[in-house]
């Protein structure tokens, strides 16, 4: 029975499989998108991925945002004006049954020694690679910390509404403990710590007309955590084809060798910018650019546009912009835009950015996606979607790397053939499996009644001689 036992569990977590967690995202913003270009330049300025997640007991949805710059899973709360029916779909967590303040286990903080570290019931989904479908889990007891903020209302009119956060970032020896992925590597739940977005259009628009902001705003995306995408598309992305570098920082940051372009496309006036540091924030809808990459691309490019007024600055106190007037701004001059290169060469690759990658269209308005940071002090790039969608990229926490495809890289021989087999001996295998579990199934409970039949004869025979063991050992006693 020991080594049945055993070998069962040695079987099960041979077969056990690792969950991909999958959240499907969406823009939120604070903006009210209207006709001016201020609300345009401020939506796009403003605009933060998030996700909502089911919490407690009773069961609510909460919203949760996604940050490169925190390595935490936390949870916090704002103060906002909120009616009567309002309040009863929002999370609270003194009405969660399932809401556990442990903070006496452990003094660990983020903002003030306020926060407290606490436990709650989840609902996740979980991504099946063989159907392609996104499957609900429970997963109990899950840790965070809770940042407190508001500890006394004093405005009895203010709800209290809670959110979360999911921290992205890299992780240090002592950050580990209450990161999101690591939290779900430690629970088994998944088994690395690879996460990415996947966009709906990840591959460039080879479309003349350009995209439009509002495809961009309702773009719906998805973070997958704990796989890599040719494990999950093996006709898109090739395995051989991945390349990884090292992000040297807490924050997501790569040097780039080289960053130019050509000036009216003629390769002898070429334009060598020396910011070369670039971090790459998943929540950034406008690309950050150095100033003399600002001043340069007026000067070169925008300038006669600006003097004939077909185009104009843009300027509030946090950046200043491009924007041109559809009207008169036509697809030839978009072309005539020069191509932005990021030349890498650990990855051995250069990262393009063209006139459908840097502009998008909204109220008869060409906007320039790429704009100066007044307030940043320091001069670097900064670059969220435009290279996430364009360009698929895979971040890894613990080992600190930045992937990508590199599409100049071999696939290999017979790839796409392998690929298929792959495939069918996945499902080859998932069969092996679930014949070898019927199998043991089935041999233990024949070997039980087995077991249980020659055990009762033997107890049957055993009893017997007791007796007549005890009936010679009475006479003897009589006759003496």
């Amino acid at each position: 029975m020991n080594i049945i036992y055993f070998s069962l569990i040695f079987f099960f977590n041979l077969i056990k499989t690792f969950a991909i967690i999958s959240f499907s995202l969406n823009y939120y913003n604070k903006t009210t998108l209207s006709n001016s270009i201020s609300s345009i330049y401020n939506l796009l300025d403003n605009s933060y991925l998030y996700t909502n997640i089911k919490i407690g007991e009773p069961e609510h949805q909460i919203k949760t945002f996604l940050s490169m710059s925190t390595p935490h899973f936390s949870m916090s709360s704002e103060l906002i004006l909120l009616n009567d029916k309002e309040i009863l779909n929002y999370y609270d967590i003194n009405k969660s049954s399932t809401f556990k303040n442990i903070s006496f286990s452990d003094n660990y903080y983020i903002e003030s020694i306020n926060d407290i570290i606490a436990k709650e019931n989840f609902k996740l989904l979980s991504y099946d690679i063989n159907n392609k479908k996104d499957k609900e889990v429970e997963i109990n007891d899950l840790n965070f910390i809770f940042i407190v903020k508001n500890k006394n209302i004093k405005n009895e009119n203010l709800t209290e509404l809670f959110y979360l956060t999911i921290g992205l970032q890299i992780i240090s020896d002592n950050k580990y403990k209450y990161n999101f992925i690591h939290i779900l590597k430690k629970r088994k739940i998944n088994d690395n710590y690879n996460w990415f977005i996947l966009y709906e259009d990840n591959k460039e628009n080879n479309q003349e007309n350009l995209c439009n902001l509002d495809e961009i705003i309702n773009n719906k995306p998805k973070l997958l955590i704990g796989t890599l995408p040719h494990e999950i598309d093996t006709i898109k992305y090739n395995k051989n084809q991945l390349i990884s570098a090292y992000s040297n920082n807490f924050d997501w940051i790569l040097f780039f060798k080289n960053v130019y372009y050509y000036k009216n496309g003629n390769n002898l006036n070429k334009k060598n910018l020396y910011d070369n540091r670039v971090q790459i924030d998943l929540n950034k809808l406008f690309i950050y650019s150095p100033s003399l990459y600002f001043d340069y691309i007026q000067r070169d490019y925008f300038s006669d546009y600006i003097s004939k007024n077909i185009c104009s600055i843009y300027s509030d106190n946090n950046i200043r912009g491009y924007f041109c007037e559809k009207s008169e701004f036509s697809t030839k001059n978009l072309k005539a835009f020069p191509t932005l290169y990021f030349e890498h060469t650990e990855l051995n690759f250069t990262f393009e950015f063209s006139y459908k990658d840097l502009f998008v269209e909204k109220e008869n308005k060409y906007i320039f996606l790429i704009v100066d940071d007044l307030n940043d002090e320091i001069d670097e790039w900064v670059i969220g979607y435009s290279l996430l969608r364009k360009y698929q990229t895979i971040f890894n926490q613990e080992a600190k790397t930045i992937s990508f495809y590199n599409p100049n890289l071999p696939v290999g021989e017979n790839e796409k053939n392998e690929n298929n087999d792959n495939k069918n001996n996945n499902n080859k295998i998932y069969i092996i499996y679930v014949i070898i579990a019927l199998s043991w199934i089935i041999f233990i409970v024949i070997g039980f009644f087995i077991g249980k039949y020659f055990y009762k004869k033997y107890k049957a025979k055993k009893r017997a001689n007791e007796l007549d063991d005890n009936y010679e050992y009475i006479s003897e006693q009589n006759i003496n």
